[in-house]
């Protein structure tokens, strides 16, 4: 043996370390290398290197929107040798939470990210105690429990040391901001969303900075500013066709297509949902295909589409019902209650009122309640 050569742990160790530096980069690349690293690690029995690999390619398929991927790498690596104890546990659970919550398992996502971030504050991890409570409020948001899901937020700031210019506080900054603009709050959103942008910017990293801009113009919309939102969509969308990243397009069409519905542009906003629908053969989340579904039926119900809306509303609502998507749900049976009155359906308008007002929250922005409230009194 040659002294001072790298062993085969260290070469397995140089692997996951060069996957680490470029995996928000380029998270393919870091893919390849951490499987690499996996395999490696399982032939020559490092069972921790190997579960580290795997938490790693968890993240790096993250990123890359590849959730069922992102699902069953969790389940081998829960099975590894490696992965004994809570703090081990807890890692490989927590890495699999922000795609719980884009396929639709809140539930799960939910009590998972609870577990994590109460073990990670046992054990004294006060960043990863930080990141599982931010898992935690997208579930919350997911729910529409907007105030709650904040609460989690702030609470994971908390256990942060400031450092502003750092991923960790632009994410943090973007995700407060877009509750604060779900939430009715869109001069206190933008700031913040706007600072997160600029982070990820000078860190190089243009995908999340796309992602950024694409919740800023929400924000732009819901403080009424419609003009800002149209030049950061139109920006935004002309970057995400030329470069990616490609998940991000049906969340931004949606987006686009209610503004211009509000600016009256209708033919227009019906071709950017139909691009969106075409678009979810790419990488998308269940919550952005149902949202491309409810925009599509709010334009079929503004071209006089009815039956054509009552349809896709009524599935709508069953599928966000069934994947514990409350805020969706009630925005489909307000619209259904709408749209069953004025085809003459009272029944079903007075059933559809009264299931939307049920499933309120009182973390929902004013505009929802609102709704839930005017087809509840439709049902009377």
């Amino acid at each position: 043996m040659v002294i001072g050569a790298p062993t085969v742990r260290d070469e397995i160790a140089a692997l996951i370390e060069r996957a680490r530096s470029c995996l928000r980069a380029d998270p393919r690349a870091a893919s390849l290398l951490l499987i690499r690293a996996a395999r490696s690690a399982r032939t020559a029995g490092e069972a921790h290197l190997e579960l580290r690999a795997h938490w790693g390619l968890m993240s790096a398929l993250g990123a890359q929107r590849k959730l069922l991927s992102v699902l069953r790498t969790c389940e081998r690596a829960l099975a590894l040798p490696g992965c004994t104890g809570d703090l081990a546990k807890a890692r490989t659970l927590f890495c699999r939470g922000s795609a719980l919550v884009h396929v639709g398992r809140v539930d799960d996502a939910e009590t998972e990210a609870t577990w994590c971030a109460e073990v990670f504050l046992t054990l004294g991890e006060r960043a990863l105690a930080a990141r599982a409570l931010g898992v935690l409020a997208s579930a919350h948001r997911a729910r529409g429990r907007l105030e709650t899901a904040l609460d989690a937020l702030r609470r994971g700031r908390t256990l942060l040391a400031p450092a502003d210019g750092t991923f960790d506080a632009a994410a943090a900054d973007e995700a407060e901001g877009l509750l604060l603009a779900d939430l009715g709050k869109p001069d206190e959103a933008i700031p913040l969303i706007d600072r997160a942008t600029a982070t990820f910017e000078s860190l190089r990293l243009p995908d999340e900075a796309a992602a950024a801009r694409t919740n800023l113009g929400f924000a732009f919309m819901r403080a009424g500013r419609l003009g800002e939102a149209l030049q950061v969509f139109n920006n935004v969308l002309a970057r995400v066709r030329e470069l990616g990243p490609d998940h991000l397009l049906p969340s931004l069409l949606v987006d686009r297509s209610l503004l211009l519905a509000d600016l009256g542009a209708v033919e227009a906003a019906r071709a950017d949902v139909a691009e969106a629908a075409s678009s979810t053969r790419l990488p998308a989340s269940a919550l952005d295909l149902r949202r491309v579904h409810l925009a599509a039926a709010r334009l079929d119900r503004l071209a006089g589409r009815l039956a054509s809306a009552r349809s896709l509303l009524i599935r709508l609502a069953a599928s966000a019902r069934a994947r514990a998507d409350r805020a969706t749900a009630a925005a489909a049976l307000c619209d259904l209650a709408d749209v069953a009155g004025a085809v003459g359906l009272p029944e079903e308008s007075c059933a559809a009122g009264k299931a939307a007002w049920l499933l309120r929250s009182s973390g929902w922005p004013g505009d929802l309640k609102a709704a839930a409230l005017l087809a509840l009194a439709r049902s009377h």
